[in-house]
């Protein structure tokens, strides 16, 4: 059974194999607008970001049905993420582009491959690479989801430890993985 994060490690894999620049994680439930992902490219084209994320909290955005309880949480937690990282953004990693360059560098397997996956590895993310993330977010629309597979309080409660585990610095490695010599993005850094 493979869950958001195991599909998206997959993704990573393949994406650095084939030297991709970027990899767009759309969720499939039908929640995000596909026609935005024009504005993630717009925003690539334009500068070398660790990562993109479409946020369904900006206030700009158009999240339809989103219920007042995931409204709340996501707030809270936004809050909380926002100082233990001393960066704020708009969203805990919905509709999100990873940038591989700096993914290539980051122990990303060694997360739980669940669906609190996106928004532990950003979290992570700047610990591992012991500098802050560089980051664009911009409102999109949200859809409704019919039903899901997510027991919210289950996975709000998951969160908040690993919020916690954070900020006592009990976690995955801390060590970035070194780059492979064939890596595009090293071999032009040498140059």
């Amino acid at each position: 059974n493979v869950l958001l994060g195991g599909s998206t490690q997959i993704a990573f894999d393949l994406a650095l194999a084939e030297r991709a620049d970027y990899l767009i994680c759309l969720h499939s439930d039908g929640q995000a607008n596909p026609q935005e992902l024009s504005k993630f490219l717009s925003v690539l084209t334009s500068e070398d970001f660790d990562y993109v994320l479409g946020s369904r909290l900006d206030p700009k955005s158009r999240a339809k049905n989103y219920s007042l309880l995931r409204l709340i949480g996501n707030r809270f937690f936004m809050h909380l993420k926002a100082h233990l990282l001393g960066q704020r953004d708009l969203d805990l990693g919905a509709f999100v582009t990873f940038n591989l360059k700096t993914i290539a560098k980051l122990p990303y397997k060694s997360l739980p491959p669940d669906m609190g996956y996106h928004p532990h590895l950003i979290l992570w993310s700047s610990r591992w690479l012991d500098r802050p993330l560089t980051f664009h977010s911009f409102p999109i629309e949200w859809g409704r989801v019919e039903t899901t597979n997510v027991n919210i309080i289950i996975y709000a409660l998951l969160h908040l430890v690993r919020l916690i585990k954070l900020w006592l610095g009990i976690g995955p490695g801390r060590a970035p993985l070194p780059l492979p010599q064939t890596d595009r993005w090293s071999s032009q850094s040498a140059q």
